[in-house]
């Protein structure tokens, strides 16, 4: 909506990247920026976070196998553009935040961005370890 957007207005995003404060996500939009000539979208950013999270795995199970990657992973931190990323030892759900924050215009990018983006972490919302392996158990797995 670029000047049109209403100040003030609390969004939510996976990955608002220009407003993410990591030095990765910096470097990252600018080369983004450089190459294509606009600003990265949300997924932009989850796609090169899943493409670095499976070369993670990948090097760490020394192969691309399904299993021997879903081993690696178990318990893992990786560092992506939107920071560390942590897998659970239980059933490798990530915390991959989700972000919110109010939108405010930024004429440096012609848009309103979320000032400040606040990232809310998404594992206390999850299914605790208990019940996924209560529910794997019941269904036989």
């Amino acid at each position: 909506l670029g000047k049109e957007a209403p100040e003030g207005t609390w969004g939510f995003a996976r990955a608002p990247a220009v407003s993410i404060d990591t030095p990765q996500m910096k470097s990252f939009v600018k080369a983004y920026k450089e190459m294509t000539g606009r600003f990265p979208g949300d997924t932009s950013v989850t796609t090169y976070d899943a493409v670095y999270a499976f070369k993670y795995g990948a090097e760490k199970a020394k192969s691309t196998d399904g299993p021997a990657w879903v081993k690696a992973m178990k318990g893992a931190s990786v560092l992506t553009l939107r920071g560390i990323v942590k897998f659970r030892e239980c059933d490798n759900l990530s915390n991959s935040p989700e972000y919110i924050g109010p939108m405010v215009f930024d004429p440096q990018y012609g848009f309103a961005i979320f000032k400040p983006a606040e990232a809310v972490d998404t594992l206390p919302i999850a299914r605790s370890c208990g019940e996924i392996m209560e529910l794997r158990k019941k269904a036989g797995k």
